[in-house]
């Protein structure tokens, strides 16, 4: 910050300081005449910044104290992020830029409180600065080890944290410079000292395909795995299908169809058919979907799991579905 910001700042949060117009306070801090376009600028700047305010009457006043929001840290690979504030009275408010310098080592998905640094206005974001941490998302993280003077760190991945992570005793793990990992972060960092970790799950080597893809699984603490009432209740479904139960639906298996999928697809649940009218001429588009609902029955362990998982994700090599399927039947 330059010496005239310094001078103005100065001035305003004197206790004996009554607000006044910006010409008289430059008058009075020796910056009219030919200093007063570098004033107004730097007059300007704390304006932006939130440390200024000007009233009403266009007076130059101290700052009051600014009150914090609240909402979702979002980051980006870039470093920094943006947090979607909270909706205040049903109305909601544009997302704050966080530059990686004001983050205060926040994590993806954290509740925090921020101030406003800085207005917004057509081509810029607000950005602001969190203040504090209000609710951890997650206490895994995933990221790869390495070692320096007989200690062992973790840099996690993604722009998430400035600093790695110090790790406790990672020779339980039988963990290797180079692997990747996932740990339990049991001391998150601050500025004046590393967060510390334990090492919790030895995913492989960096760099390996099959490695990469579960550090993703893991990263996002995505549902690879389904719960055992799930799996029984896909089982009992399969086991109790019968092709040639009709009851309620209209058997459409003697029509030619056709599905538009590469060679490799994982899912062939839909299908296509085209028909000549030979009444009016026109042709007739069919579109077969799968009939889910006639294995997934509402309420039940496989409809609560699909509602939980939304989407199946589909990932290099691999699928997490949505629907647990027997594939044995």
């Amino acid at each position: 910050m330059g010496r005239i910001h310094d001078k103005i700042l100065h001035a305003v949060n004197q206790q004996s300081y009554q607000p006044m117009k910006a010409r008289i306070l430059a008058r009075r801090l020796g910056l009219a005449g030919g200093a007063y376009g570098e004033f107004r600028t730097a007059l300007n700047d704390l304006v932006q910044q939130g440390r200024i305010e000007i009233n009403n009457s266009q007076a130059i006043r101290k700052s009051g104290a600014k009150p914090s929001l609240k909402g979702t840290y979002r980051t980006m690979s870039s470093g920094g992020g943006f947090v979607k504030p909270s909706p205040v009275d049903g109305v909601a408010s544009p997302e704050i830029r966080i530059f990686p310098e004001n983050s205060n080592n926040a994590a993806n998905g954290d509740l925090v409180a921020i101030q406003i640094l800085r207005r917004g206005n057509a081509d810029r974001p607000p950005t602001g600065q969190i203040i504090s941490v209000m609710e951890r998302k997650s206490h895994q993280f995933v990221g790869t080890y390495w070692e320096k003077a007989g200690e062992g760190f973790v840099k996690v991945d993604g722009a998430v944290f400035s600093q790695s992570i110090v790790i406790g005793d990672p020779t339980t793990k039988n963990v290797k410079p180079g692997d990747k990992v996932v740990f339990d972060m049991i001391r998150f960092p601050s500025p004046e000292e590393r967060g510390e970790g334990v090492i919790t799950e030895l995913l492989g080597p960096q760099g390996d395909p099959g490695v990469e893809t579960l550090a993703i699984i893991r990263s996002y603490n995505l549902p690879d795995v389904f719960p055992p009432d799930v799996l029984d209740e896909a089982h009992h479904v399969a086991e109790n299908f019968s092709e040639q139960d009709f009851d309620g639906r209209v058997d459409y298996t003697k029509h030619t169809v056709v599905t538009v999928d590469p060679i490799d697809a994982k899912d062939f649940d839909d299908a296509v058919q085209v028909e000549l009218d030979p009444a009016s001429g026109h042709w007739t588009l069919w579109v077969h979907i799968a009939d889910v609902a006639h294995f997934v029955k509402q309420g039940g362990a496989l409809d609560r799991e699909a509602r939980s998982r939304a989407t199946s994700i589909y990932l290099p090599g691999k699928v997490i579905p949505m629907i647990c399927a027997n594939r044995n039947h």
